[in-house]
């Protein structure tokens, strides 16, 4: 997990030298981003709701790089388990599709991590449940739309399929969020 998170840091990093690059409005090149949604329950984990906060670099007018991390809470399969919060960090490449000046669909695919930590149950009187903590891989497919109320702030809705190994769950969810570009 250390080692993803450095080098995902060291990639956008990087991008700071042709920050030199970075225009106004449509033509910024850094965003940022943050989310909230609810996923559908699928597998091991049960509907409940989540938060992303994301940023990225655009290197074309279609294509963009960001980094994603996400909170997801739960309850999890079989019910005696509670409610768990998990953790996703992705690097996810999008293309943006332009509709007009105000208006973008985009498609992503993103790879990355997810992270549980460990937890203590107690199911009865005399009996204890501990479960570890643990970190996996996720994937995601997402599609979704922004508009711009003017050049640097935008509205997101978003739909995303994720896959987490964590608990070998495909899950689908919602999200609705701010968008700003500089």
């Amino acid at each position: 997990m250390k080692k993803f998170v450095l080098m995902a840091g060291l990639l956008l990093a990087a991008g700071m030298t042709l920050y030199a690059q970075s225009g106004t409005g449509s033509n910024s090149v850094w965003s940022l981003q943050a989310q909230l949604g609810h996923n559908l329950s699928s597998g091991e984990l049960d509907s409940g709701n989540l938060f992303s906060l994301g940023g990225g670099y655009q290197f074309t007018s279609n294509i963009r790089i960001g980094l994603d991390l996400a909170t997801w809470e739960g309850n999890l399969q079989p019910p005696w388990l509670g409610s768990n919060r998990f953790w996703t960090a992705m690097i996810a490449p999008e293309y943006d599709i332009p509709i007009d000046s105000f208006n973008q669909l985009y498609v992503l695919a993103g790879l990355g991590f997810a992270h549980r930590g460990s937890k203590v149950l107690f199911v009865g009187p005399n009996e204890v449940f501990y479960q570890p903590g643990d970190t996996k891989w996720a994937g995601e497919l997402g599609v979704g739309w922004r508009h711009f109320f003017n050049e640097n702030w935008g509205l997101s809705v978003q739909g995303t399929y994720t896959h987490l190994d964590l608990l070998s769950a495909d899950t689908v969810d919602g999200r609705v969020g701010v968008f700003y570009r500089f």
